[in-house]
């Protein structure tokens, strides 16, 4: 995720990345145009296809209000019955679908405006800002942000909503402050959890975002993003053990297998990590260079190198895989390759420098052209 941030010259965040390829939210145009031209797509090809799928997802709620204790994926919340009068906000609401069914999103946002008036803290909010978006109203989404800063929101919908716009807008402090009143609002919701977990990674705090994604993996201990951030936390955080164990929870998903590989070898059972890093049927990079950091660790240089060399004639453009390979390759007092390597290593920086420059200037011109 950080390697294609890089690649919009750090314009689009590591963590907006990782929550654009999950495919759990829409994301916002201006970030996804710059995911697209990274990784080497056609973003007029994309386009449509963004246009189509927020038609089709920006659907209106009907409000808290209407979950009943039977319905499929029903969690227990805080009532906020102080703060949020549900019956009236679930007629408007529904006066809002009809709006919207009849004359669209942008009158149907415009009724809301009229019942939100200056009450920027109402659970209405939440549905507000979709429709506004909905109906390609962006500049007006930006407008109104500047009301959310130091409120609460009263609704867990409404908060875990500017939270995103806040981190967004790469202003962590904000986005995490909405982010926890959203989960003190909806406990159990294993999306807040997880998404307050890489808020408060964006700010390098580490050991609470440790807390979040532990309970977002506890909450859903299936679900692929969370369990991912919850093992990168653990690693971090130097818990080799306790991400071998999670990680063999997860056993049958061999991209998350690969990390009780990481795992062993980080606590020196390199044998098992070596067992483990090859029942893998198709290493990801990150793999790739964990086996042959376990193979140099058995004294196996030889098959280290031969396993890089491989991965590269695949992956040519694997910058981090090339730094191993040619590392190795000086070790092992290999001149000519190791030259060979470094020009081939130098060749992979100078065509990613091209990328970040064009990613600069398209920025540049969109500026001037506003």
């Amino acid at each position: 995720m950080r390697a294609v941030a890089g690649r919009t010259a750090g314009v689009v965040s590591h963590s907006t990345v990782h929550q654009t390829l999950s495919g759990r939210r829409i994301p916002r145009w201006g970030a996804l145009e710059l995911i697209v031209e990274a990784l080497g797509g056609d973003p007029m090809e994309f386009h449509p296809l963004w246009k189509q799928l927020r038609v089709q997802a920006r659907q209106v709620p009907v409000g808290s209000a209407s979950k009943s204790v039977q319905s499929p994926g029903y969690r227990f919340k805080l009532a906020m019955t102080r703060h949020t009068p549900q019956a009236g906000n679930l007629l408007i609401l529904e006066r809002t679908r009809q709006i919207k069914g009849a004359d669209g999103p942008l009158a149907a946002a415009r009724y809301l405006e009229k019942k939100i008036g200056a009450s920027w803290n109402s659970p209405l909010v939440a549905t507000y800002i979709q429709l506004l978006e909905e109906a390609g109203q962006e500049g007006k989404v930006a407008e109104i942000v500047p009301h959310f800063r130091g409120i609460e929101m009263r609704s867990a919908e409404a908060s875990n909503v500017v939270a995103e716009i806040f981190d967004e807008l790469e202003e962590y402090a904000e986005a995490a402050r909405h982010g926890r009143a959203a989960l003190r609002q909806d406990p159990n919701n294993a999306r807040y959890a997880w998404l307050l977990g890489t808020y408060l990674e964006s700010m390098d705090m580490l050991d609470e975002a440790l807390v979040y994604y532990e309970l977002a993996h506890r909450l859903k201990p299936k679900d692929y993003d969370f369990v991912e951030s919850y093992l990168d936390s653990l690693l971090e955080k130097s818990q080799f053990a306790k991400a071998e164990e999670v990680a063999r929870t997860c056993w049958e998903q061999e991209s998350l297998r690969v990390y009780a590989g990481i795992s062993l070898a980080l606590q020196g059972n390199f044998l098992e990590a070596e067992s483990v890093l090859t029942s893998i049927s198709k290493l990801a990079s990150n793999g790739v260079r964990a086996l042959a950091q376990v193979r140099v660790a058995l004294d196996r240089r030889e098959d280290a190198l031969a396993l890089l060399a491989g991965h590269l004639e695949k992956s040519p453009n694997d910058l981090n895989s090339g730094a191993m390979y040619a590392e190795l390759l000086r070790d092992a007092g290999s001149t000519e390759k190791y030259s060979e390597a470094l020009r081939r290593l130098e060749a992979g920086i100078a065509r990613e420098n091209e990328r970040v420059a064009a990613v600069m200037a398209k920025i540049r011109a969109a500026k001037q052209g506003q």
